[in-house]
């Protein structure tokens, strides 16, 4: 079965459209801006994609989590790019998690020098990268976090 993808705080939904063409089952495109969301439409309409493969819900993200958890909706690969700006909505982000499916994964990108000691933790639950400004936060509480490939294998349904 191939991977279900949340692009949570899609913006242009780059992320999601390369989820997509690396062979994800489905994507769902998460994303409030009227503009980017249409934008979102509009590039999948130029590519062909099918609505088979995505969707796009156009709400806020914490009223949307709350949604997609109540509906049962899982994904085995979820990222998230919230506001560097508004530090609740990495809150928001952070709490994704539970729309995972076992062994799933979540990968959240911050900006490092705010936010890096919000997901340091003894227990480990978070793996940090820097890269430049940002960070990016990876949380996969059903497997082994260090596990290579695993993203590869997530998104090709391996």
């Amino acid at each position: 079965m191939k991977a279900r993808v949340l692009d949570l705080y899609s913006g242009s939904g780059a992320l999601g459209f390369e989820a997509i063409s690396r062979g994800a089952g489905r994507v769902s495109f998460l994303e409030n801006d009227r503009r980017l969301a249409r934008a979102i439409e509009e590039t999948a309409m130029h590519f062909g994609l099918d609505r088979k493969e995505w969707d796009l819900i156009s709400h806020d993200a914490k009223s949307s989590i709350e949604h997609l958890d109540s509906s049962g909706e899982r994904f085995d690969l979820i990222f998230a790019d919230p506001p560097w700006d508004r530090s609740e909505q990495l809150d928001v982000a952070m709490s994704a998690n539970h729309l995972l499916t076992a062994g799933g994964i979540l990968v959240v990108e911050f900006e490092w020098s705010k936010s890096r000691a919000r997901f340091e933790s003894p227990s480990g639950l978070w793996r940090l990268r820097k890269y430049g400004r940002a960070g990016f936060a990876f949380h996969h509480p059903g497997g082994d976090q260090e596990e290579s490939g695993a993203f590869d294998s997530r998104v090709n349904g391996a």
